[in-house]
């Protein structure tokens, strides 16, 4: 998925759910650049077998919290004077993460198979962690 640079397109997951074949995929990628993307998709391609784990963590990560949930949280954000390089209360702005990211989802109407949690790994926007139940 390379129609958006740093996030997927929610129209063409939105289509490939709702026309069930989502989950046909085996592999799924649209984070950064086309290159990354492209690249990622590949080398899990040469897996020769879909891991679920990472094809829902590329769903979640790259289309949902890259394209929707980032930007309204840096929108927030910026409302709120607070630099979304240099989150103080990373907390309560990972909560508000989790939050979007389960709504939107919801919204999607989209099946995950396993629960999950989503956070920041440190003080800044760019990246979420998404972490399955059972995950260490």
């Amino acid at each position: 998925d390379i129609y958006n640079s740093n996030g997927g397109s929610p129209d063409l997951i939105k289509k490939l759910h709702d026309q069930k074949i989502l989950d046909k995929l085996y592999v799924y990628s649209a984070w950064n650049t086309a290159s990354n993307s492209l690249g990622t998709l590949i080398g899990e391609m040469l897996m020769k077998k879909k891991n679920d784990d990472l094809f829902y963590r590329h769903i979640l990560d790259d289309m949902f919290y890259q394209a929707m949930v980032r930007k309204e949280i840096d929108d927030y954000l910026d409302s709120v004077n607070i630099d979304n390089w240099n989150i103080e209360n990373v907390d309560e702005i990972s909560k508000m993460i989790n939050d979007l990211m389960h709504e939107k989802v919801k919204e999607f109407k989209l099946d995950i198979p396993k629960e999950y949690d989503v956070s920041l790994w440190w003080p800044r926007t760019f990246e979420c962690l998404i972490k399955y139940e059972g995950d260490d």
